[in-house]
């Protein structure tokens, strides 16, 4: 039971995390009270976005999509009250199970995509190290690793139907 519910609490963290940003953004960008400045998320959410061709920002929930040569498409929620959060889907077409050098480059490729530089290079020098934790459920897998700035952080790949899906998610201090 030990070995079933780690991998279980793992995914189910990274879902309630994308859960609460996707509910979450539209009610506390109208929330006066909220200590977070909601337009200095728009801010950041527009700089990232500026970065790609063709993207496409919805202020009103926060979030960006674009497509790109190596995802067919990217969609990058931000928000938060108390604490930053970012949760980030890339999609890429693959009619097979992708290994885990291929998830871990994806991965790479969709945080210098959306994260700082620094950010992105700390997360390929972890994963190069192997620093962080894996855990795997039903064909989903979830690799979880230190960021600095960043209380919670990692990433899942789902295989579906024809698509790889990869997803970034981390809160913020």
């Amino acid at each position: 039971l030990r070995t079933l519910a780690k991998p279980v609490l793992g995914l189910m963290k990274t879902a309630l995390l994308a859960l609460l940003i996707a509910l979450a953004t539209p009610c506390l960008a109208a929330n006066s009270e909220c200590p977070i400045d909601q337009h200095e998320h728009l801010k950041h959410l527009r700089l990232i976005a500026r970065h790609h061709t063709g993207s496409t920002i919805n202020p009103s929930k926060l979030t960006a999509a674009w497509s790109s040569q190596e995802f067919s498409k990217v969609r990058v929620e931000i928000g938060g009250c108390e604490h930053f959060g970012l949760h980030a889907v890339g999609t890429v077409k693959s009619k097979h199970n992708v290994s885990e050098q291929e998830v871990f480059a994806l991965a790479n490729k969709l945080a210098r995509a959306v994260l700082a530089q620094q950010e992105a290079a700390s997360i390929a020098k972890s994963l190069d190290n192997g620093e962080y934790t894996k855990t795997s459920n039903e064909g989903a897998e979830h690799f979880s690793l230190e960021l600095q700035g960043f209380q919670e952080f990692g990433f899942s790949v789902n295989h579906r139907a024809g698509f790889v899906e990869i997803s970034l998610s981390g809160t913020g201090e």
